[in-house]
């Protein structure tokens, strides 16, 4: 259904609710498998738990699976074509389904990580006493914890337009692709290095320290990386994700 293409807190609230009332079981039956999972890592684990912050490895790893994997599945009702009518026919406009569903796979899945994950280690730590007289202790965000939430957040731009650009196998596709593009970019990136600096590789063959010169190439690849990551991808994916979902309504 085509509205005017502002946003209205009204007409979000509205798409907010209807995905929740579509998804609440799926997002349920995945919470409650990851919920268990890390009650029982943080239980059989804690027996021979010597200090150390379990923690700051687990919970990155469980919010940026569970995220991704939540993430991806956004877009099947796009996808289904006995559910897609449905979809594109709520009187939202794309705006603000778009918005909508940004705000599912950023905020509201690091929020319910978080809590949810501070309720599971507490339980956990309770059981591990009763049981082991020790535990890991109760999950505390700190520094590390709040960087993964941020990473996670651009990281799934990334998995946010491909669930509303593949049709199926989303999140599979999403890494397939990503690998397939780093490994033609070392291939490029070698190419040119040959082309315009054939010294490096007549130095394989010679006793140069490459150690030394490497750093220099690699420098300002690695800087420009971050930039990259940290300031253009995600809001260049949301835009493209956007995109995709208003040439899908025409």
């Amino acid at each position: 259904m085509h509205t005017n293409n502002t946003f209205s807190i009204a007409r979000a609230w509205y798409a907010l609710r209807a995905d929740l009332v579509q998804h609440h079981r799926a997002v349920l039956t995945g919470a409650g498998a990851a919920a268990a999972l890390v009650l029982v890592i943080n239980v059989i684990t804690a027996r021979q738990a010597h200090g150390g912050d379990m923690h700051a490895g687990l919970f990155p790893a469980v919010m940026g699976l569970g995220g991704i994997l939540f993430t991806s599945s956004l877009f099947t009702d796009l996808h289904d074509k006995a559910r897609a009518h449905g979809y594109l026919t709520l009187p939202v406009s794309t705006l603000e389904r778009w918005a909508v569903r940004l705000l599912l796979s950023t905020i509201a899945v690091a929020a319910a990580a978080m809590a949810g994950y501070f309720l599971v280690t507490l339980l956990a730590a309770g059981i591990s006493e009763l049981i082991w007289g020790r535990a890991h202790g109760i999950f505390v965000p700190g520094a590390d914890a709040w960087r993964s939430m941020l990473s996670y957040m651009v990281t799934s731009s990334l998995f946010l337009f491909g669930a509303v650009y593949f049709r199926r196998w989303q999140a599979f596709k999403v890494v397939l692709s990503v690998a397939a593009l780093w490994l033609a970019l070392m291939l490029l990136a070698a190419a040119l290095v040959w082309l315009l600096f054939p010294a490096l590789f007549a130095a394989l063959d010679q006793d140069l320290n490459l150690s030394e010169i490497a750093p220099h190439l690699t420098g300002p690849i690695v800087q420009g990386a971050k930039i990259f990551y940290w300031a253009v991808m995600a809001p260049l994916f949301w835009l493209l994700t956007y995109l995709r979902l208003r040439t899908a309504e025409v």
